[in-house]
């Protein structure tokens, strides 16, 4: 559903609003979103686009509790994924029910392991993750996880996981 594409060129964008900086300001500029991309499987995922990241990120800092510096990007579920801006390589963090954990160190290495956990479900599971009972198969939870500690420190890896799996 939905479309992503890559531009050569920067794509113009109005951000006042927003502190979006580093990582997160290049993605934006680089990537055209169209038809509210979202990926399906296990690792469901809707990437924000830019004409509704200012009002959703809004609609989070009405609480009162939410940092100038987080900027929300992807969600699912209702649970966000956001980056904290200000901090160099733009740390992704999960946010279920506003309970906030990290997910990745840079927004680089999230959308890398990301494809290494969509390859995996594809690739190596043809998407047949569940057994019988609708239950993560094993095997299936074994091989993410072993992926995800070759890739991120042991929080990271954590996180990753109680965002997409838990």
């Amino acid at each position: 559903m939905g479309s992503i594409s890559l531009s050569k060129d920067n794509i113009v964008i109005n951000y006042e609003e927003l502190s979006l900086a580093g990582d997160l300001l290049y993605f934006y500029e680089h990537v055209e979103l169209s038809d509210t991309p979202i990926f399906g499987g296990d690792f469901y995922l809707q990437i924000i686009d830019l004409s509704l990241i200012e009002s959703i990120n809004n609609d989070w800092r009405s609480g009162g509790d939410w940092n100038e510096d987080y900027v929300i990007f992807a969600e699912r579920n209702s649970d966000v994924l956001y980056c904290v801006t200000s901090i160099e390589g733009c740390p992704v963090f999960g946010s279920i029910q506003k309970n906030n954990f990290i997910v990745s160190s840079s927004l680089a290495s999230f959308f890398d392991v990301y494809c290494d956990m969509v390859k995996i479900e594809e690739r190596d599971f043809n998407c047949d993750t569940v057994d019988d009972d609708f239950n993560l198969k094993d095997e299936y939870v074994e091989k993410i996880r072993n992926k995800l500690s070759q890739s991120l420190n042991n929080d990271c890896s954590l996180g990753f996981e109680k965002f997409f799996l838990l």
